[in-house]
């Protein structure tokens, strides 16, 4: 049987797709693996990239999907990889590259725990001229400090692996496309697996690295950032926690963050650092009311 299939969705990063394809061809793993690569993209750049490749260490199989939407791509990598009948299915982002020993520390923390999915790290790496910034990784998503071992539940599938019976119990449809547009679909299927009983474990030494683009280097896009974490946040509670009691307690959380990012900005202004925090924890609480009254959705349904 095939161990593991490494699912990979693309999108117009045809250098940051080669990039991740050598990284996972230098892996320090014995064991038999195959690669799934599905591209987004009309101009289907990442189809190019492997075509080209001469001699590639795994077996790849490239499939373009028509439908724009990570997750409608994740769900065509899921469907591929299910053909070859692996034992389990990984995922990595097109703007990422694995360390030589990530997936051998995600199987050895899925043996010693019989763990039905394991995640590790994904840190960022930040533009040489990026310094300013560079003290502040939690607002890219590279504050993931568990031990080894510990169990939790996931929220980002950059960097994660998990047995097949995981994606056959939420088929046909394990990535929700209802919230394609808006995110946390990813979010969403960890979720459902902690609901059916499946345990997730964390790799503190499957590591990952994530080039952060010299796009997303300012205040403007970590301000849009948090205004979609605060808009998922609520989209997802809502579907595992429904009803006006439970949307009652949001409401009442949301206004809570308002108020501390107001104090926190006013008691600690003289410090940059501190007070971006609370710029950010502002922006979050925005993105939480257009979560509650639904104007982030349709915003984004059009094109916003």
């Amino acid at each position: 049987m095939l161990d593991i299939v490494i699912g990979i969705c693309t999108c117009r990063r045809p250098e940051g797709l080669l990039n991740l394809l050598q990284h996972i061809a230098e892996l320090e793993y014995d064991g038999t693996c195959s690669v799934v690569v599905v591209d987004n993209d009309k101009k289907k750049q990442g189809t190019g990239v492997c075509d080209a490749l001469v001699d590639y260490r795994w077996p790849v199989t490239c499939v373009f999907e028509e439908q724009a939407g990570i997750a409608y791509a994740r769900n065509r990598a899921v469907e591929v990889a299910l053909e070859l009948k692996p034992r389990f299915i990984a995922m990595l982002d097109d703007d990422e590259w694995p360390s030589p020993q990530w997936l051998s520390e995600l199987m050895r923390v899925q043996s010693m725990y019989n763990a039905d999915a394991v995640s590790g790290p994904v840190l960022s790496v930040f533009p040489d001229d990026a310094k300013p910034w560079s003290d502040m990784p939690q607002y890219y998503g590279a504050d993931q400090q568990l031990p080894d071992g510990t169990k939790t539940v996931f929220y980002a599938s950059g960097n994660f692996m998990a047995r097949t019976c995981c994606y056959q119990d939420l088929l046909t449809e394990p990535f929700d496309t209802a919230i394609a547009k808006t995110g946390a679909d990813d979010m969403v299927f960890f979720r459902r697996l902690d609901q059916l009983g499946y345990t997730m474990h964390w790799a503190a030494n499957a590591i990952v690295d994530e080039t952060v683009a010299e796009g997303r280097m300012s205040l403007d896009w970590l301000k849009r950032r948090h205004i979609r974490i605060g808009n998922t946040n609520v989209i997802v509670q809502r579907m595992f926690e429904p009803g006006w009691v439970s949307e009652s307690v949001r409401l009442v959380k949301t206004s809570g963050l308002f108020f501390l990012s107001g104090i926190y900005w006013l008691t600690m202004f003289w410090h940059p650092q501190h007070r971006i925090h609370a710029t950010l924890l502002f922006y979050k609480a925005c993105g939480k009311i257009m979560g509650h009254t639904g104007f982030i959705k349709d915003y984004l349904d059009h094109g916003g």
